[in-house]
């Protein structure tokens, strides 16, 4: 599969780790995957109401630089920044399956500390996937 460096499909989400991301190591890279609880409130008159939902995102990182994953637990709060990788493929019995995947090339934690003397509270760990 080819890859592409100049993508304009670009996304930056904030969300919760929905669960603990599946980390697989290969012999010079490792991929994490995980689920990413987004979310949005809307309001129609005096009614609120929160939409969620979950984004499938996976982060690729050199074997050597795997300890960055290390952000990607359940209910920590993050910022993801990357590009969007449309999939497709056909089952056995020849039906075809398409999907989008939200590949990270950034992953920051964010602070759940409120405000308290109007100045933005300070952002964790950062990882960034470095240029090839």
């Amino acid at each position: 599969m080819a890859t592409s460096t100049n993508n304009t499909n670009s996304f930056n989400l904030s969300g919760f780790v929905a669960v603990n991301a599946n980390i697989r190591n290969f012999e010079k890279n490792s991929v994490a995957r995980f689920p990413l609880s987004i979310s949005r409130t809307e309001t129609n008159g005096d009614e609120t109401t929160r939409k969620s939902a979950l984004v499938n995102c996976e982060c690729w990182r050199k074997s050597e630089e795997a300890s960055t994953f290390e952000l990607l637990k359940k209910g920590k709060l993050v910022q993801v920044s990357g590009f969007i990788r449309p999939e497709e493929w056909t089952s056995e019995d020849g039906t075809k399956h398409s999907r989008i995947v939200f590949v990270a090339t950034s992953v920051s934690e964010l602070s759940t500390e409120k405000k308290t003397d109007g100045k933005k509270p300070a952002k964790g760990k950062t990882s960034k996937k470095k240029a090839a």
